[in-house]
């Protein structure tokens, strides 16, 4: 829905309004040593900045409900990914993966923590099913049974980052030390080259339709077409330029708003990659998903925390069979449909 600006809004608005909220405390636990991370005290607070006039309601209001959801002793979280068949939120935290709900908190994900493989990126590629890149390859890990299979996929380089696509396809990129190389897989384990980076790529995300990718690389974010049918991508351009910082893990909504993690927090720019707001975290923010029971609570995470804001959109979520049979079902779609509506 369109909702227009009070007056005081607005006036908040042109003032940069800054709220600073106090987060409930934190759920804590000890983490294995050698985790490198900046403590995240009780008094370090996160911002809302409004950073240009808008006529509608943003996408996160400077009096959003704020809280840190996590807080993980001498850890550094990132990679967030939200299972929305399974309301679970997983991360990698010192190459292992573990997994949050709101009622059981914190715990290990897999069995991969017993092979000894480090664990540099995930992405949700079926009802509770996570594509895992390790440092032994591509397995796929099944979050009900906890446990880690092959998958088809024969990757020559590690990914460092993947993004999960409908049909349980992915796209990955990889550094092969002379360039950065992004490409699509079929579930069948067939893949080509999409396109290729001179640059570092440290975030991918893609559209809510798959017509559109979004790559991070160094300080810009770049947008290729992408054509879901046949698999082929377009010439990158420039969408949005986050200079001097660099830019990193994306995230988007199904407005089609961007979310760039980078060292001052979470930057958001519309369709046409202008910037209106700015989520100011403590320490750096090191990635960002949409989650919660209807996707709209952005997750981010920063140091040793992760923060949950409420926001006014859905974000895109990964697609699944199961999901999208929930969704039909809630319309009245398909096989789902009453006899008589």
């Amino acid at each position: 829905p369109i909702c227009l600006f009070s007056p005081l809004r607005t006036m908040l608005s042109f003032a940069r309004a800054h709220l600073l909220l106090q987060t409930s405390r934190p759920l804590s636990f000890h983490m294995e040593r050698g985790s490198t991370a900046r403590p995240v005290t009780a008094s370090m607070k996160v911002q809302v900045e409004i950073m240009g006039f808008s006529p509608v309601l943003p996408c996160i209001e400077p009096g959003a409900k704020i809280e840190r959801a996590v807080q993980i002793e001498r850890g550094a979280p990132s990679h967030l990914a939200w299972l929305p068949d399974r309301s679970l939120l997983a991360l990698i935290n010192g190459g292992r993966q573990y997994s949050w709900t709101a009622n059981q908190g914190i715990s290990g994900l897999s069995s991969l923590s017993s092979t000894g493989a480090d664990v540099t990126c995930h992405a949700v590629v079926g009802a509770g099913e996570l594509a895992t890149s390790t440092t032994a390859g591509l397995t796929c890990v099944s979050v009900d049974e906890g446990t880690a299979s092959p998958l088809q996929y024969q990757v020559g380089l590690q990914p460092q980052v993947i993004v999960s696509l409908s049909g349980r396809r992915v796209i990955t990129a990889a550094n092969s030390d002379v360039h950065w190389t992004v490409m699509l897989w079929g579930e069948d384990g067939s893949s080509h080259d999409l396109i290729r980076f001179e640059q570092p790529v440290y975030g991918m995300c893609i559209s809510e339709d798959e017509s559109h990718l979004f790559i991070a690389a160094r300080d810009t974010v770049w947008r290729a077409t992408f054509d879901t049918v046949i698999g082929v991508c377009g010439t990158p351009q420039p969408f949005c330029s986050t200079a001097p910082l660099a830019s990193s893990s994306l995230a988007i909504d199904t407005l089609s708003n961007l979310y760039v993690c980078t060292s001052e927090g979470v930057h958001v720019c519309d369709d046409q990659g202008d910037f209106f707001l700015r989520l100011r975290t403590p320490a750096e923010a090191t990635s960002c998903c949409f989650g919660g029971s209807s996707l709209s609570t952005l997750f981010i995470s920063a140091a040793d925390s992760i923060w949950a804001i409420k926001a006014n959109v859905q974000g895109v979520a990964a697609a699944s069979e199961e999901l999208q049979q929930r969704i039909d079902k809630q319309v009245g779609a398909g096989d789902f449909r009453h006899v008589g509506w």
